[in-house]
């Protein structure tokens, strides 16, 4: 399918059929994926065999996107972006993490593109091709539902006519059914073979250099601080997340880094309120949330260039603790 011609800017605001821009229903299986375009191409609802595993806000059914068109897109601040955002599992980029000050291109919190709304080029039953482009960047993403698992693979292509600094961050956020064991007084497992460096909760380095992955870090409980760490992979890209028999395992590849971003309903000021419980598995160009105001990180494109990655998601509900995730 011929695409768009790269100078049309999608994150100039379209006008809505209907009060809410259509969903894109995903099957596979007994796996159900809702895709959202009109809102930075989310997906915010993931289910397996009826079990939900990504997160959603309290104020998820709130965010409206004829809302959002009346505003303007993309969100300005972070306090904004925040406030508009469902939960579940979406893109940061062109940039990621906090914006840079004066820079040209301007920037935004997350980036452009990960609440502005998105073309779609395909559809399937299982799989939908959508596409978001500025003056000088041009991202497809394509979407693949299978009976146990859910892929983001995504191209970024430098259009224009100069180099571009970019930093892009798969903002994947675990929750739902997922964290029934913390609603007994249990807690969640996770494993990796990674080193972490600890983040400050904005994002920002710490200075504290690495450490192995383990202890701390690998207990998700009640009693978890909110934090933020950043995973340097010493061997296979891997997450996995143990939650009583049921478990998940993010994997990727041409992304070097990711963010694990730890939320046990420990931050008590708006628009949190100490009622949202999110586990980010959030692979990444960069090993921090400040995004380009730090240059670790940032992938400096020159004209015809891309860059190309894959996320999956497994889920083994646990009915299918025994059963090896289908690829």
């Amino acid at each position: 399918m011929e695409s768009p011609p790269s100078s049309r800017r999608s994150d100039t605001p379209r006008p809505p059929a209907t009060t809410e821009d259509p969903a894109l229903i995903l099957r596979a299986g007994g796996a159900r994926a809702r895709l959202l375009p009109g809102e930075g191409a989310v997906v915010d609802e993931l289910s397996v065999d009826g079990m939900s595993v990504l997160a959603r806000t309290p104020w998820a059914d709130r965010v409206a996107w004829a809302d959002r068109v009346t505003r303007g897109a993309p969100a300005a601040t972070e306090d904004e972006w925040v406030r508009r955002w469902r939960g579940g599992w979406q893109l940061c980029a062109p940039t990621a993490g906090a914006p840079e000050p004066g820079a040209h291109p301007r920037q935004y919190f997350h980036g452009a593109a990960s609440q502005a709304p998105w073309r779609v080029l395909a559809q399937e039953t299982a799989r939908a091709v959508v596409e978001w482009s500025d003056d000088d960047v041009r991202i497809t993403r394509e979407w693949t539902l299978a009976p146990r698992s859910l892929t983001a693979s995504t191209t970024l292509v430098q259009t224009g006519g100069r180099p571009r600094p970019l930093s892009v961050a798969e903002h994947l956020i675990l929750g739902g059914d997922l964290f029934a064991p913390l609603s007994r007084g249990e807690g969640l497992r996770l494993e990796t073979d990674a080193e972490v460096s600890p983040l400050g909760y904005d994002g920002s380095p710490t200075g504290a250099g690495t450490e192995a992955f383990g202890g701390r870090w690998s207990d998700f409980d009640a009693a978890t601080p909110a934090r933020l760490g950043a995973l340097t992979p010493r061997g296979e890209r891997r997450v996995i997340v143990r939650a009583g028999e049921s478990s998940v395992e993010v994997t990727w590849t041409g992304l070097p880094h990711a963010l694990l971003w730890e939320e046990a309903g420990a931050s008590a000021g708006e628009p949190w309120n100490g009622q949202v419980f999110a586990l980010g598995v959030e692979p990444t160009t960069t090993p921090h949330g400040i995004g380009s105001a730090a240059p670790e990180g940032v992938v400096e494109l020159r004209p015809g260039q891309s860059l190309t990655w894959t996320t999956t998601l497994r889920v083994r509900p646990a009915s299918r603790s025994a059963e090896r995730p289908a690829p």
